[in-house]
């Protein structure tokens, strides 16, 4: 089944972010089962001692050939965003509505998307209505025998230009992965993920900026001990050495640790941490 464009490149994007997102932090996620649909975040800036807390809930109505969903979305930051789907009119077809209401700056956002896919391909095209001059996202993706190619476009009615936002290339063998994209026609970047043994994947990921000149790379592992604890850790050119671990407790917990150590700055720079706690309930 041919993926979304965005989920393309998901394997090398939860490799390289997946469990390091809680650095400098203590994250609670709270999440109940799909009857009920909640799910609590909360999120304490070690640095700052800010506080942000997210909410979301949905209901899935079940009809005879298709589904409804409902989503409302909710943030300390004053942000409501309230989505409707419809799945399944047509086989591979979702339709939504994505109303975003953002009160510190009194705007509404309204955006109207339309999703099909099937085994060999994914097409999507969204408007997001904002002010008199909407702006107009198309992507396009094919699927065969494990290569995968992709291309999203941009069309802002204000300036009345057609950008190629992004465009990505994937291939997919027994136990490795090798991604390239070019975004806004200015930077490039190339990853690899591979399971070198069963419980052991490596990663590499390099960057370069066509318009700065300038490049970044880096690379990373990931070791499955046992069914609870996962071991990780990655290392880029700026000296950045992040490490840390995922350990499930039980069947409804898991923790996730994580320290950054800048390298290049050790004896002037504090090691950061990172606290995640998860609950499914």
């Amino acid at each position: 089944m041919a993926t979304r464009f965005s989920e393309v490149d998901r394997t090398m994007h939860d490799f390289f972010l997946s469990g390091y997102d809680v650095i400098n932090m203590f994250k609670l996620h709270v999440k109940t089962p799909k009857q009920m649909g909640i799910t609590v975040v909360g999120i304490h800036n070690i640095r700052s001692n800010k506080i942000d807390t997210y909410f979301e809930n949905s209901n899935v109505i079940k009809k005879s050939n298709y589904l409804i969903k409902l989503t409302e979305k909710w943030n300390s930051k004053r942000s409501i965003n309230t989505e409707a789907s419809i799945i399944g009119l047509i086989p591979g077809l979702t339709l939504s509505a994505d109303v975003i209401m953002e009160c510190n700056k009194r705007s509404k956002i309204l955006k109207l998307t339309s999703e099909y896919h099937n085994e060999y391909v994914a097409l999507n095209l969204d408007t997001k209505f904002k002010g008199s001059k909407p702006i107009i996202n198309a992507s396009a993706v094919a699927a065969y025998n494990g290569l995968t190619g992709g291309v999203k476009v941009e069309y802002s009615t204000s300036k009345k230009a057609l950008n190629l936002s992004k465009f990505i290339m994937s291939y997919m063998i027994k136990n490795a992965v090798f991604t390239a994209n070019v975004t806004n026609m200015e930077l490039i970047s190339g990853s690899m993920f591979t399971t070198y043994v069963d419980r052991i994947n490596l990663g590499l990921k390099c960057c370069w900026s066509i318009k700065h000149h300038t490049g970044s790379a880096v690379v990373g592992s990931q070791y499955q001990v046992n069914k609870a604890l996962k071991l990780r850790a990655k290392f880029n050119n700026k000296g950045q050495l992040y490490i840390g671990s995922s350990i499930k407790i039980n069947k409804s917990a898991k923790l996730t640790l994580v320290n950054l150590i800048e390298c290049f700055r050790f004896n002037s720079s504090p090691i950061l941490i990172g606290i995640g706690v998860e609950f499914n309930l």
